[in-house]
């Protein structure tokens, strides 16, 4: 995925540029089963490892189970295990301003129904943001989402369906903002040609700003976090 290659590219630079000797495996798991990998409790498979996009009940799992090799949380919040994460509270603040900056005070939220903790904490400071300017029309217009692009779609359609539409549109992913994007797009005579749609995400900006109407993307710095999580292994494992 290009979620994937982005991140793995990151995590090259850093080892190439700062340890030629370290070997970069990849190790799939289901979000949720972490606790069927086995390499995580064994010292035979790997020497560190930095784990990504789990959830809460992986996190769990580690707090119960901690590994016997130096492991670093990509893009997670811990306070047991090392982290390297992005500033999701500024995140939300910047897509908030999206709006706020250009008058727009009827904002409607599309969010999924189990969002990571990130994205919950990124949706949250969007949403205080926007109640400390006044604008408390969010819980109004909130519509809820499996998280996919089909979901996003399927949200899309029920804004059209119900025939009121707010000024702007916040998404907490961009998997959702592309997939409302193209119910807009698809059903254009129905929509507002203004209406303005923001998501906080991974995608490349450059898939975002067509329409009608275009996205706007904040986008999360996968490289950086990818690179200081390598960075940080390597130096746990010189400390090891």
């Amino acid at each position: 995925s290009i979620v994937l290659a982005r991140v793995l590219k990151g995590m090259q630079q850093a080892l190439v540029e700062g340890a030629k000797n370290i070997n970069l495996v990849v190790s799939p798991y289901i979000s949720g089963r972490l606790c069927d990998n086995k390499s995580l409790q064994q010292l035979t498979n790997y020497n560190a490892d930095i784990i990504a996009y789990i959830d809460e009940s992986d996190t769990r799992f580690l707090e119960d189970n901690p590994p016997k090799i130096p492991i670093v949380l990509y893009n997670r919040n811990s306070e047991t295990f090392s982290t390297v994460r992005s500033d999701n509270d500024a995140a939300g603040r910047i897509a908030a301003t999206q709006f706020i900056s250009k008058g727009i005070t009827q904002i409607g939220i599309v969010l999924q129904k189990r969002p990571f903790v990130s994205m919950h904490q990124r949706s949250n400071s969007f949403v205080q943001m926007c109640e400390e300017h006044g604008i408390t029309s969010l819980h109004d217009n909130t519509v809820w989402s499996d998280g996919t692009v089909n979901g996003g779609f399927d949200a899309g359609i029920k804004i059209i369906e119900r025939g009121v539409f707010p000024q702007g549109i916040y998404c907490d992913s961009d998997s959702v903002g592309l997939g409302l994007q193209s119910a807009f797009s698809k059903h254009r005579d129905k929509v507002p040609a203004d209406i303005e749609l923001v998501a906080i995400g991974t995608a490349p900006s450059i898939l975002t700003p067509y329409g009608p109407p275009p996205l706007t993307l904040v986008e999360l710095p996968l490289e950086e976090m990818a690179i200081r999580s390598a960075a940080l292994l390597r130096d746990l494992l010189r400390h090891n």
